[in-house]
C-alpha cells in the first residue's frame, strides 16, 4: 500500500477481493501448504509495514500462530481446510495473525486458534459464525485475568452438562483446579472494562455465591467446600456478584477454562448458546 492506493496481487485460480483497507484473497481447492502461504500473503499485504526488528518479529508470530491454527484445523477436522476459502474465514485469520502479532502471548494464542478453528468448522454463516467472529476481535482487549474472571463467572452461574452429575463432579473439575490459580480483582473498572467490550452485564442486584452454589442440581451443602468459603467474601465484596456474561463472554469464559484446566470435549460454547 502506498498513500491511499492500495494494490491487488492475484495468483492463479484466485478471486480478489476488497474492502476498506483489507485484502482477502480467494482461491479455490487449497493443500495444506498453499493454505499456509496464502494466510501469510494475507497477513503481509495487510499488517502495517515495520521497519528492521520489528517486522521480523511481527512475521515470525504471524507464522508461528498460522502454522499452529493450520495444524490444528488439520487434526481437528481435515476436510476443513478447504473452508478457509471463505472470505469471512480469511478476515478472521488475519484478525488472529494481528493480535498475535502485536501482542506475542502464548496464552492468548492458544485461545485464538481454538476459536478459530471452531469459526472455520462451521462452513455456513450462521449466529455461531457471527459469535465466533466477534469473540475473536474481543480476546485482543482483555487481559487473562480478565478472560479468568469470565471464566469464574460461567462455572458459578451457567455451567452444567448434559450427564447432569452431583456439584461434587462439578467442584472437583472445575472449581477445585480453577480456584488455584486466580484472584477476584476489586475494582471497578476492571469489571466495567468487560462491560464496554461486550462480555458482560452489571446488573443492579448482587447474588451471593453460597446461594448460587446451592442452586446446583444435587442442592450441595456450600460449608462442604473450603475452597468456596475462602472465596465467598471475594465474591460477595466484589463487582463480579453483579455480573451476567454475554455470549461472547460465554465462549470466551469457555474456551479460557478448557486451556487453563486442560479440558477437551467435556463442554461445548454452542450448548449453551442454543438453550
Amino acid at each position: 500500500m502506498k498513500g491511499n492506493k492500495q494494490e491487488i496481487i492475484a495468483g492463479d485460480e484466485s478471486t480478489n477481493v476488497q474492502g476498506g483497507n483489507v485484502l482477502v484473497i480467494q482461491q479455490n481447492g487449497l493443500n495444506y501448504d498453499q493454505v499456509r502461504q496464502v494466510a501469510m500473503d494475507i497477513f503481509k499485504n495487510n499488517f502495517y509495514y515495520l521497519r528492521e526488528k520489528a517486522s521480523e518479529i511481527a512475521e515470525k508470530r504471524a507464522e508461528e500462530i498460522t502454522k499452529k491454527y493450520i495444524e490444528e484445523l488439520h487434526k481437528n477436522s481435515l476436510s476443513s481446510l478447504q473452508n478457509t476459502q471463505d472470505p469471512d474465514v480469511r478476515y478472521s485469520l488475519y484478525e488472529i495473525q494481528k493480535s498475535y502479532a502485536r501482542h506475542g502471548s502464548m496464552a492468548k494464542a492458544e485461545l485464538l486458534v481454538d476459536l478459530l478453528v471452531r469459526r472455520t468448522m462451521t462452513k455456513q454463516h450462521s449466529f455461531e459464525t457471527i459469535v465466533l467472529n466477534e469473540a475473536l476481535i474481543t480476546i485482543s482487549k482483555l487481559t487473562l485475568e480478565q478472560m479468568d474472571i469470565l471464566s469464574l463467572i460461567f462455572i458459578v452461574r451457567d455451567i452444567y452438562l448434559k450427564t447432569n452429575p452431583p456439584f461434587e463432579f462439578y467442584y472437583e473439575t472445575f472449581f477445585d483446579k480453577f480456584l488455584e490459580i486466580i484472584d477476584i480483582p476489586q475494582g471497578r473498572m476492571f469489571y466495567e472494562h468487560l462491560n464496554y467490550s461486550g462480555c458482560i452485564t452489571i446488573e443492579n442486584n448482587s447474588e451471593n455465591l453460597a446461594d448460587l452454589i446451592e442452586q446446583f442440581n444435587s442442592q450441595p451443602i456450600f460449608s462442604s467446600f473450603p475452597k468456596l468459603i475462602q472465596l465467598e467474601e471475594c465474591w460477595n465484596d466484589s463487582l463480579v456478584s453483579q455480573c451476567t456474561l454475554s455470549t461472547v463472554g460465554i465462549v470466551i469464559a469457555i474456551s479460557n477454562l478448557k486451556m487453563r484446566l486442560g479440558i477437551e470435549d467435556l463442554i461445548e460454547p454452542f450448548d449453551y448458546l442454543q438453550n
